[in-house]
């Protein structure tokens, strides 16, 4: 006979075996004993037999949004007073509890995988945030996070301060602002930026719709609902990068190139939106602003250097965002960009320069 087919029936029998091996175990897998709730799971021999049964204690699958919240509902907290809704977010409406002037976002907790993933991110981000005794320009939990259920419907209400003169976006859309009040923009910027950074934290969706103008003219860098925890694992490359790489996130005409091309998420890519908030108060728009999500993403594919030719402003000025809107190797990092001789100028200048635009826009109104 063939020894070779002899070796042949011998492997379709091993394969035979190692079959019904498996059917066997998964079968006293699903085998529960209902009147203790324990799982049993079987130790087999080599031959694929049952030894013995290890009880298990079959547990629900965790909640980990749920563990780090406050069950109760915000809306019976008397301190705060009535909720009342003054704006509706990406996420969810926002409101103002009357009592102690504070912002109040409502989300719905989401069913399907990302979403929920990306809300737990958003309340650990903000919750390291606040272990670390906050940061004036990083705007910060005031109180618990709190998950209440109302038919069927899980809630997380997210508290903070409100920005009590609104979104940067609302200001320069119709304020041209001056350099000097340009440049405390970014030193706050780029100062709460470095911060989430230091942290552990990218914040991935940088743009003056979450940037906010506070009492005194200070500036807070808001929403997190698109943060990532970094990782290092790329040390040796001289970068951190996000831990999460799955898809793009953020918001298109403020991505950096290396997010479009490679879904490749770093602190770099946090400075090049930073650059594009201030490319909005110089030319009143981010590059590209009027050109189709498509067309946005193939051209900063192909994105070599940035041309400041015709652009308003000074010399400094579009040197310092030529530092920052480059490709990624060239890109400054954010503690380079603290050193500019743009935010260098000005750095004595107080925050309170933002509210004569402040005033004006009102005026305005």
């Amino acid at each position: 006979m063939d020894p070779n087919v002899h070796v042949h029936a011998e492997l379709v029998q091993k394969r035979k075996r190692d079959r019904i091996r498996v059917w066997i175990e998964k079968a006293l897998c699903r085998h529960v004993d209902s009147s203790s709730d324990i799982l049993v799971k079987p130790v087999l021999d080599a031959t694929g037999q049952a030894l013995q049964r290890t009880p298990t204690r079959h547990r629900q699958p965790k909640d980990p949004l749920a563990d780090i919240c406050v069950q109760k509902d915000p809306r019976t907290i008397a301190t705060y007073g009535k909720l009342v809704k003054i704006a509706q977010g990406r996420s969810g409406p926002i409101y103002r509890a009357t009592r102690l002037g504070l912002a109040v976002k409502e989300v719905i907790v989401p069913l399907k995988e990302q979403p929920y993933k990306r809300l737990l991110m958003e309340v650990q981000a903000l919750q390291t945030i606040r272990h670390h005794l906050n940061h004036p320009n990083v705007m910060a939990l005031k109180d618990h996070v709190f998950m209440f259920a109302q038919g069927g419907t899980r809630k997380v209400w997210i508290v903070a301060e409100e920005g009590i003169h609104g979104c940067l976006a609302l200001l320069i859309g119709k304020i041209r602002l001056t350099e000097a009040q340009m440049s405390v923009v970014m030193r706050q910027l780029l100062s709460g930026v470095q911060f989430v950074h230091s942290v552990g934290w990218l914040h991935r969706d940088i743009k003056s719709d979450n940037i906010f103008v506070m009492r005194g003219g200070d500036i807070q860098l808001g929403d997190f609902g698109a943060a990532c925890p970094i990782h290092d694992d790329s040390a040796s490359a001289g970068e951190d990068v996000a831990e999460e790489s799955v898809g793009l996130v953020g918001t298109p005409h403020w991505m950096a190139p290396e997010t479009v091309i490679s879904r490749h998420y770093s602190q770099q890519s946090d400075v090049w939106s930073a650059g594009m908030v201030l490319h909005e108060m110089v030319q009143g728009e981010p590059i590209m602003f009027k050109a189709s999500q498509a067309e946005c993403f193939a051209r900063l594919a192909e994105f070599k250097e940035l041309s400041t030719e015709g652009m308003k402003g000074s010399e400094m000025l579009k040197d310092f965002m030529s530092k920052l809107l480059s490709v990624r190797e060239k890109r400054w990092t954010v503690e380079q960009t603290l050193e500019h001789p743009f935010i260098t100028t000005y750095s004595d200048t107080s925050p309170s320069i933002l509210l004569s635009a402040v005033e004006k826009l009102k005026s305005t109104s």
